[in-house]
């Protein structure tokens, strides 16, 4: 589960290194419900932003946790390859293959639809040369989901934000936001260890 690259995640991550006979991880990343309880639904943000109603502190907050932990970027695949990778005792087999799979929300709501774009799956190989074990190449895991993204984004429409409390949640977590394009602000934020 991710909880925003936090101690705790990278411990998993440490952990799944310890398997010495593992060389194929295949990994389901699962983002939290981006809510709190006292939300029905997804539909009370649009509701909320129909009536021009301010969002509370705990929206907010679930909000920007929600966009952290839903983006998931190829420095941030790369970061987690790196972290398992380097967790593994020696004589162990080398992590050949790292593929992270984001559960997909099946909500279409404005806010569900950005977390689906920034929440991007990734394969990662591992280098064959000997000096750099802990490297690996990259690549998005589903070309068809890709493809339909970049389809999508030639349309232009479909990922624009017409919901401001969307629009301010995502300058919150990402301030360039406001003088671009999200789609080219956004980016992940590095794990614990790596900060």
């Amino acid at each position: 589960m991710r909880s925003q690259g936090d101690a705790d995640e990278v411990a998993v991550y440490r952990a799944l290194g310890a398997f010495r006979h593992v060389g194929k991880i295949h990994l389901t990343v699962y983002c939290p419900p981006p809510f709190p309880a006292s939300f029905q639904s997804s539909d009370e943000l649009e509701n909320q932003h129909a009536s021009d109603q301010v969002p509370d502190g705990e929206t907010k907050a679930a909000m920007d946790h929600a966009l952290i932990n839903a983006a998931i970027d190829e420095n941030l695949a790369r970061s987690i390859y790196r972290t398992v990778s380097t967790s593994r005792a020696e004589f162990s087999y080398p992590l050949e293959h790292l593929s992270l799979r984001v559960g997909k929300t099946y909500k279409t709501t404005q806010f569900t639809w950005k977390l689906a774009y920034i929440g991007r799956s990734w394969t990662c190989v591992r280098n064959d040369r000997d000096d750099r074990l802990h490297e690996c190449s990259i690549c998005e895991y589903d070309i068809r989901e890709k493809l339909d993204r970049e389809y999508k984004e030639d349309e232009n429409s479909f990922f624009k934000i017409d919901n401001s409390t969307i629009l301010e949640a995502v300058c919150r977590v990402w301030p360039a936001a406001r003088n671009m394009d999200w789609k080219r602000a956004w980016h992940s934020f590095p794990l614990a260890d790596s900060r």
